[in-house]
């Protein structure tokens, strides 16, 4: 690998983010996902212009309660992706 990206996955609790990463690393939906309990990962390899990359992503568990936890990975990211469920609404405020 040529280098290393790290992408922390941050949002509501069930709001899908361990089955988004699963369809997009795995290419597969799972019908049942256990609740996270710290952090899931999970990786791709990009290439780019010839260049691998390995693009690291740390599903993260939701909620306040754990906020200190995320904190830990968020130190070593270089990108965030926030997720909601759109049906929703309480996703979207915290």
């Amino acid at each position: 690998m040529d280098d290393d990206i790290n992408i922390i996955i941050i949002g509501f609790r069930e709001s899908g983010k361990t089955c988004f990463m699963e369809k997009y690393t795995k290419n597969i939906f799972p019908e049942n996902v256990s609740a996270t309990m710290v952090s899931n990962y999970f990786f791709k390899i990009h290439e780019k212009e010839g260049k691998y990359y390995r693009i690291r992503f740390w599903d993260c568990v939701g909620g306040d309660f754990y906020f200190h936890l995320v904190k830990i990975f968020a130190k070593k990211a270089q990108g965030c992706v926030i997720m909601s469920d759109a049906t929703v609404l309480k996703s979207r405020e915290e």
